[in-house]
């Protein structure tokens, strides 16, 4: 059976089922016909040109997928300090510039706050990463100093 053979008659099949569909009736049963064997394939070469083949008229197509969800926007961090801004807050000085200056500024904030305020100048030593006000190095000093004026002010 050729392939135009078998294109007629599910063309011819196709058409009762549909008639059959719109009359509101049950669907006739089909029967099938054993399949022919393939025939031996065809090599082309410049002597022996392609065979021609008609073609069936194409079949609807379905419904194409729905598009993909759009991936979410990604998110937007803030932007790094220059390095002008950094060296600018290096550069900033605490009102002592050595160890007796540091202790004498300390004992005063401490009486100022009180037992209780004052006990969390500790807590602004460990900020630091220092555990002993002897041991505060000088690139130290500035934040120290502005984590005890917070303490004084809050």
């Amino acid at each position: 059976m050729s392939l135009e053979q078998k294109i007629e008659n599910l063309s011819a099949v196709i058409e009762k089922l549909i008639a059959v569909i719109e009359a509101g009736g049950a669907a006739p049963t089909v029967k099938e016909t054993p399949a022919a064997p393939l025939a031996a394939p065809v090599s082309v070469t410049p002597t022996n040109p392609a065979p021609s083949v008609q073609t069936a008229p194409a079949a609807p197509q379905a419904a194409p997928a729905p598009a993909p969800t759009p991936m979410p926007t990604p998110p937007v961090f803030a932007p790094v300090a220059a390095p002008e801004v950094v060296q600018a807050m290096s550069e900033q000085k605490a009102p002592f510039d050595d160890a007796k200056g540091l202790v004498d500024y300390v004992m005063k904030a401490y009486r100022e706050m009180g037992p209780a305020k004052g006990a969390n100048i500790q807590k602004v030593l460990v900020l630091a990463g220092y555990q002993n006000i002897n041991d505060v190095k000088p690139e130290h000093y500035y934040e120290v100093w502005t984590g005890i004026e917070k303490l004084r002010t809050a």
